[in-house]
């Protein structure tokens, strides 16, 4: 079986049924790796709590084996300047020559994990015509206590006033300090690290996809090791189907650098969104169609919805309410 066959085979459910929301891909991807949690903490364990070595010329190729009339070139963002893929190999390799460096975080069980972000509601508005459109970007603050006892939540598509919760002990959760152990035990080795998270996929697809699920879920994680974060820049940068991307525009306005999934054929790209400066986690978008590729042989982008979050903001604090 061929690998294009083998993607359609795998997608074919998830094609009937497009993703509605951004937030309920990053429901797919907590599942796909780790015990889920329950689904008011979902979003902030995925982009809060959970937040290449030597550098290679330029002349070493256009892109990290991928096939440009594969890429997604248009988008949400199609006038934003610079959407051409560049070298993914020099650029993801700069970026963990640049995260690793950085001193490390090592959160105390009562202290709080924090983000900011601005996101694409999970509703959509109707008009007066009684025809649905996407509604306005909502801001929302969290606030999760690395022992996993407390959340708390401020922002307009939560609360007004800052609200904190009791979080009930589930058997099936893992706290955001154990998530932070767990990244920590984790190998700094690109190879030993992908290893570790897909020992069983023997296709450049399915090893593209499982590597890059990963990254999706541990990059944002507020407290990863610096060099863990290194880590996965660089076996990224290694991946076939994988494409870097410059001054993509992001829900907040910035301008960043994109790294997007570019599978043949497929109905849905997601994208990890870096500082261009920093390299540290900037946001997440996913664009899926309706039914059918993305891209077509030729290049052409189907028409396709985009769900995004942008953060703002975040880091350890030692109470809700406060901020870095």
């Amino acid at each position: 079986m061929d690998e294009m066959t083998l993607l359609k085979d795998l997608g074919r459910d998830l094609e009937a049924q497009p993703p509605a929301s951004l937030a309920r891909q990053r429901n797919r991807l907590m599942e796909a790796a780790r015990p889920s949690a329950r689904t008011p903490r979902r979003r902030f364990l995925s982009l809060g709590v959970l937040t290449a070595a030597t550098s290679v010329s330029l002349a070493a190729g256009t892109i990290a084996a991928t096939h440009p009339a594969w890429l997604p070139g248009h988008g949400h963002h199609a006038k934003a300047p610079g959407r051409s893929p560049v070298n993914a190999s020099y650029v993801l390799s700069l970026a963990a020559d640049t995260v690793e460096v950085r001193p490390a975080v090592h959160p105390r069980p009562s202290q709080w994990a924090y983000t900011k972000e601005v996101h694409t509601p999970d509703m959509v508005e109707l008009t007066p015509a009684g025809q649905s459109s996407p509604g306005k970007p909502e801001t929302t603050e969290w606030w999760m206590r690395f022992d996993g006892t407390k959340q708390a939540s401020l922002g307009d598509a939560v609360h007004s006033r800052l609200h904190v919760d009791i979080e009930e002990p589930d058997s099936d959760e893992t706290s955001p300090f154990q998530d932070y152990k767990y990244l920590a035990s984790l190998p700094t080795d690109p190879d030993a690290l992908v290893e570790r998270m897909c020992p069983h996929e023997n296709t450049p697809v399915l090893k593209a996809q499982c590597v890059f699920t990963s990254a999706y879920k541990y990059v944002p994680n507020v407290a990863i090791p610096p060099r863990l974060q290194a880590a996965f820049y660089r076996a990224l940068a290694r991946l076939s189907y994988v494409v870097v991307r410059t001054d993509v525009v992001d829900l907040a306005g910035r301008h960043d650098i994109e790294i997007a999934e570019a599978y043949p054929g497929d109905f849905q790209s997601e994208a990890i969104l870096l500082d261009p400066r920093t390299y540290e986690y900037r946001g997440q978008q996913l664009s899926y169609t309706q039914g059918g590729p993305l891209v077509s042989p030729n290049g052409a982008t189907a028409p396709h919805d985009t769900d995004a979050s942008a953060r703002l903001a975040a880091g350890v604090v030692d109470r809700p309410g406060t901020r870095p």
